[in-house]
């Protein structure tokens, strides 16, 4: 069970700090405090297992950013290929997190270096929202800002 201070994954949100506990209708909540928003997010106790997972350790973190390379690129095209995108970032797994902000670069790549951003504004949405959930977990996990965490993997990948 999750208790004041724990840091833990809640999609879409991302990355969160367990605030406390509180009652309502008879029903015990978790208060969440995203790190990417000013808000309060409320998960009911008894299904935060389903809801959460705890944030990446240091080393869980360090292993994942070793793993990049190995990772597969999704499988479905076209419509089916969003909604399995758009499902993996309801999962909230980092290593799916991972593999939506490769997929969607490696297909808009040319466009992205040219500054032009993503053609498609459906994986332009899922692209921003997964890179900023992997990003603030990252950081959090490395002792970094969210802004070195795109350099630290560059770096660690290269070598």
């Amino acid at each position: 069970m999750y208790t004041k201070g724990d840091w833990v994954v809640r999609p879409p949100y991302g990355l969160c700090e367990v605030a406390g506990k509180t009652v309502h209708d008879g029903r015990a909540f978790l208060m969440l405090i995203p790190s990417l928003e000013d808000a309060r997010v409320y998960v009911p106790q008894a299904a935060a297992d389903c809801l959460l997972r705890p944030a990446l350790t240091k080393r869980e973190a360090a292993d994942l950013i070793s793993r990049i390379p190995s990772f597969s690129p999704c499988r479905e095209k076209g419509r089916s290929r969003t909604g399995e995108l758009q499902a993996m970032l309801a999962g909230g797994r980092a290593e799916d997190l991972v593999r939506i902000v490769m997929e969607i670069y490696q297909k808009n790549a040319a466009s992205i270096e040219k500054g032009r951003g993503i053609s498609n504004y459906t994986e332009g949405r899922l692209f921003r929202c997964a890179e900023d959930m992997l990003n603030a977990e990252l950081a959090h996990a490395l002792g970094l800002d969210p802004q070195q965490v795109q350099p630290y993997i560059k770096q660690k990948v290269q070598s």
